[in-house]
């Protein structure tokens, strides 16, 4: 199913939820006066879905829609059960969005209540009867909407809603505040410090019960937008980087294992230079969709960019992460491709992953980093096969011309490098560089700027004149960072350019990453 149609589904909470409303009016002889209003809010309704039903997949429900609104008035309860079931049962058969809800209220009625009323399908409801519960759910589980009492035992719901606000990763959940104030200041104060909707006790349930599906709706879409990845449809690195949190969160607390990989689909490059970028997307969304097909429910796969995918394996070990991504390398292998040239019309792929385990207090970027190391040694090695640290393998030696008059800098750019097993050229001026390029090709080229005899701006001009360098990847390492150099630089056949000073990390992936782009 794709976000449209996931977004439509999640829509039809809503709509459910008012026509219960309706449905409850029209059968409830004490209401009489209100049947002809709940009447035409069933029409309404029923409009609505007739016209969206067949656009969105579900033909079905325009059907169903048509029925109702063309009903008599004396057949429309009658014929609502019907449209509500058959919306019911739409939300149960489509793979929509899972939603989480806490409520957070030390009134065991209420939350009891609570809990009847908004048991829909695809919900988990989540309940704290206090601050400190509260805050341990949130740490472990990934809520879309937050039911809230203002007065609570340990702390007063205000400050728990303001220091949900001041989080960059609950910031945006939706709060409804349920209280018994009933006076302005408390709701003007509530609605400032970021509340969405305030409900005073007694509140009506049907009200409710729309708010929240109306606000689970509204923030899928805000969540979709902001936090996934166009093409593919899965998370983006923004939405890696609160999940990595609080899986990282929830493995110390509990002390479990857990695992981050990162996969490269094999000569990409190739992919988009032979058969075309709009082949290549394909490819791209074909390949992330078998992955996570192949993947554990409980893992969680997103793109971190390019041909580049990363997976987190919560409460799992080593042995366990890679048993499951060779299972996905397995169904890539197994996909064929077509295009319309004549000469090459059908092609496979692989892909190559790296995989480690994550260590206590490790950040993602350091996590992503060592299983990157992995990963080149994959690709190095053959590619096409996941590595881990239980492998052995050395990858083979690869050249590096390196181009700087800086003895202090050369030394410590060389130190890195053969750490990582390149042999590393050192020239101090850009002429002896050029005769250099001009005998043999290495892996890569980094630059400096200012240098004798020849500087990096014409040493780069005169590498891309030789063929055999036309397109050998060349990093600039320079003390000159403002734009109209960076700018020079990209223009004259740069790959990437990083300025002094600068991080050895920084400078190691920005290699791989070159490199890589080519295996």
């Amino acid at each position: 199913m794709n976000n449209i149609q996931n977004s439509y589904i999640e829509g039809l909470f809503a709509r459910i939820e008012a026509l219960y409303a309706a449905r409850k009016v029209l059968g409830d002889p004490s209401e009489e006066e209100l049947h002809a209003e709940a009447i035409d809010s069933i029409r309404r309704i029923s409009h609505s879905l007739k016209g969206s039903g067949a656009i969105y997949g579900f033909p079905q429900i325009t059907q169903a829609g048509q029925i109702v609104e063309d009903a008599e008035d004396t057949e429309v309860l009658a014929k609502l059960q019907d449209l509500i079931s058959l919306l019911v049962k739409v939300v149960m058969d489509n793979e929509s969005r899972e939603v989480n809800i806490l409520i957070v209220d030390d009134d065991p009625s209420i939350t009891d209540f609570l809990k009847r009323r908004l048991d829909l399908p695809k919900r988990t409801i989540f309940v704290a009867d206090n601050g400190e519960k509260a805050e341990e759910i949130l740490s472990d589980e990934s809520i879309d909407l937050i039911i809230l009492d203002l007065i609570l035992p340990d702390i007063d719901g205000r400050s728990l809603l303001l220091s949900l606000r001041e989080r960059p990763s609950l910031a945006g959940i939706p709060v409804i505040v349920l209280s018994g104030k009933d006076n302005y200041s408390t709701k003007a104060e509530c609605f400032a410090l970021g509340a969405s909707v305030y409900f005073e006790k007694p509140f009506e349930p049907g009200e409710l019960s729309v708010a929240v599906a109306t606000l689970l709706q509204k923030y899928a879409d805000q969540q979709r937008e902001a936090r996934s990845d166009p093409l593919t449809g899965l998370p983006n690195r923004a939405a890696l980087t609160e999940m990595f949190d609080r899986t990282s969160s929830f493995a110390i607390r509990k002390n479990q294992s857990f695992c981050i990989a990162i996969f490269d689909i094999d000569h990409f490059k190739s992919v988009n230079d032979t058969y075309g970028h709009d082949i290549g997307d394909k490819v791209l969304y074909a390949v992330s969709t078998k992955i996570k097909d192949y993947l554990r429910q409980s893992d969680y796969l997103a793109r971190w960019g390019g041909e580049e995918f990363v997976a987190l394996f919560p409460d799992t070990k080593l042995d366990g992460a890679i048993q499951a991504i060779q299972k996905s390398l397995n169904a890539v292998r197994a996909m064929i491709f077509q295009t319309k040239k004549p000469e090459v019309r059908k092609f496979r792929v692989t892909f190559s992953a790296g995989v480690a385990e994550v260590k206590e207090g490790v950040l993602l970027r350091d996590a992503v980093a060592e299983a990157d190391q992995f990963l080149y040694l994959a690709k190095s090695s053959g590619r096409n096969r996941i590595f881990s640290h239980d492998d052995n393998a050395i990858p083979v030696q690869e050249k590096i011309i390196l181009a700087e008059d800086d003895d202090m800098i050369a030394l410590l750019v060389k130190h890195r490098l053969k750490k990582h097993n390149f042999e590393v050229s050192h020239f101090t001026d850009g002429a002896s560089a050029l005769e250099a390029a001009k005998k043999e090709t290495p892996e890569l080229f980094i630059l400096d700027i200012k240098m004798p005899v020849m500087d990096g701006f014409e040493l780069l001009r005169n590498i891309r004149e030789i063929p055999a360098n036309a397109k050998t990847p060349i990093i600039i390492l320079s003390g000159l960072g403002n734009e109209k150099e960076i700018v020079k630089g990209l223009n004259l056949g740069a790959d990437d350019y990083l300025t002094k000073p600068f991080s050895p990390e920084e400078l190691m992936a920005r290699i791989h990453r070159l490199l890589k782009r080519d295996k």
